[in-house]
Protein backbone atom coordinates (compact mmCIF):
# COMPACT_ATOMS: atom_id res chain seq x y z
CA UNK A 1 0.00 0.00 0.00
CA UNK A 2 1.15 3.56 -0.60
CA UNK A 3 0.08 7.04 0.51
CA UNK A 4 -0.71 9.75 -2.15
CA UNK A 5 -0.83 13.35 -0.49
CA UNK A 6 -2.07 16.50 -2.03
CA UNK A 7 -1.46 19.96 -0.10
CA UNK A 8 -1.67 23.63 -1.37
CA UNK A 9 1.65 24.91 -1.87
CA UNK A 10 1.86 28.29 -2.11
CA UNK A 11 5.34 28.99 -2.92
CA UNK A 12 5.02 27.10 -6.03
CA UNK A 13 2.25 29.43 -8.09
CA UNK A 14 4.45 31.07 -10.26
CA UNK A 15 3.94 28.29 -13.32
CA UNK A 16 1.21 30.68 -14.96
CA UNK A 17 -1.57 28.56 -13.50
CA UNK A 18 -2.92 30.42 -10.22
CA UNK A 19 -3.76 28.38 -7.40
CA UNK A 20 -6.51 26.62 -8.55
CA UNK A 21 -4.99 25.27 -11.69
CA UNK A 22 -2.10 24.34 -9.89
CA UNK A 23 -4.06 22.67 -7.53
CA UNK A 24 -5.58 20.51 -10.16
CA UNK A 25 -2.32 19.62 -11.32
CA UNK A 26 -1.15 18.39 -8.38
CA UNK A 27 -4.38 16.55 -7.98
CA UNK A 28 -4.12 14.62 -10.90
CA UNK A 29 -0.28 13.49 -10.25
CA UNK A 30 -1.85 12.39 -7.30
CA UNK A 31 -4.97 10.43 -9.25
CA UNK A 32 -2.47 9.00 -12.00
CA UNK A 33 0.13 7.77 -8.85
CA UNK A 34 -2.54 6.40 -7.53
CA UNK A 35 -3.82 2.40 -7.15
CA UNK A 36 -6.66 0.50 -5.57
CA UNK A 37 -4.53 0.15 -2.75
CA UNK A 38 -3.58 3.58 -2.13
CA UNK A 39 -4.19 5.62 0.64
CA UNK A 40 -4.87 9.07 -0.70
CA UNK A 41 -5.02 12.21 1.46
CA UNK A 42 -6.43 15.55 -0.38
CA UNK A 43 -6.04 18.83 1.98
CA UNK A 44 -7.53 22.26 0.82
CA UNK A 45 -8.88 20.67 -2.26
CA UNK A 46 -10.29 23.67 -4.74
CA UNK A 47 -9.36 26.78 -3.01
CA UNK A 48 -10.09 29.73 -4.44
CA UNK A 49 -13.15 29.27 -6.21
CA UNK A 50 -16.73 30.08 -5.50
CA UNK A 51 -18.54 27.67 -2.40
CA UNK A 52 -20.41 25.96 -5.28
CA UNK A 53 -17.68 25.37 -7.66
CA UNK A 54 -15.73 23.56 -4.66
CA UNK A 55 -18.42 21.56 -3.99
CA UNK A 56 -19.17 20.17 -7.19
CA UNK A 57 -15.04 20.26 -8.19
CA UNK A 58 -14.57 18.37 -4.69
CA UNK A 59 -17.48 15.64 -5.25
CA UNK A 60 -15.78 14.76 -9.39
CA UNK A 61 -12.67 14.07 -7.97
CA UNK A 62 -13.87 12.18 -5.09
CA UNK A 63 -15.78 10.26 -7.28
CA UNK A 64 -13.07 9.59 -9.69
CA UNK A 65 -10.95 8.57 -6.99
CA UNK A 66 -13.93 6.16 -5.39
CA UNK A 67 -14.23 4.94 -9.38
CA UNK A 68 -10.40 3.84 -8.83
CA UNK A 69 -11.24 2.10 -5.44
CA UNK A 70 -8.57 3.55 -3.05
CA UNK A 71 -9.45 4.92 0.09
CA UNK A 72 -9.41 8.55 -0.04
CA UNK A 73 -9.55 11.43 2.73
CA UNK A 74 -10.74 14.98 1.47
CA UNK A 75 -9.85 17.37 4.42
Amino acid sequence: MNIEYQAPEISQLDDGEGRFGTELKRTKAVFLASTAKSMVVLDELSEGTTFEEKMETSANVLNGFYQKGNNTILI
